[in-house]
């Protein structure tokens, strides 16, 4: 489990974020994480000072939820390089079906081309 860097949790917030985190980045920029026996809460509606750094996973789930958009990665045994893509929900004809409208190249980790393509998915909305 990944937290998004703080780059990628500014323009979340900026895009209208407000899910449940269980950490944040303050004002300076460092990191604030809580343990889960607290409450969850969303920090992009405390206030200019912080900013909820989801994971990974929960930019994911909140892309598909709210923007009919999904991420996906895969291995390539060949390489051994990582590849992720970006989808878009279509309903042509009434009839919906996921359509690959980018894809994220050569990272030999995970969590790299997942970030690389939340970037890009941020420029979709």
């Amino acid at each position: 489990m990944k937290l998004v860097s703080i780059e990628i949790a500014k323009k979340l917030k900026e895009k209208n974020f407000k899910e449940l985190c269980i950490a944040c980045y303050d004002g300076s920029d460092m990191l604030s994480t809580y343990s889960s026996i607290f409450t969850p809460l969303n920090y992009n509606t405390g206030g200019a000072t912080t900013t909820s750094a989801p994971l990974l996973d929960e930019v994911i789930d909140w892309f598909e939820k709210n923007h009919m958009i999904k991420i996906t990665s895969e291995h390539q045994s060949m390489t051994g390089m990582w590849f992720s893509s970006i989808w878009r929900f279509d309903l042509p004809n009434n009839i919906g079906k996921w359509s690959k409208i980018n894809m994220i190249q050569s990272f030999q980790y995970k969590n790299e081309a997942i970030e690389k393509s939340i970037e890009e998915a941020l420029k979709l909305i």
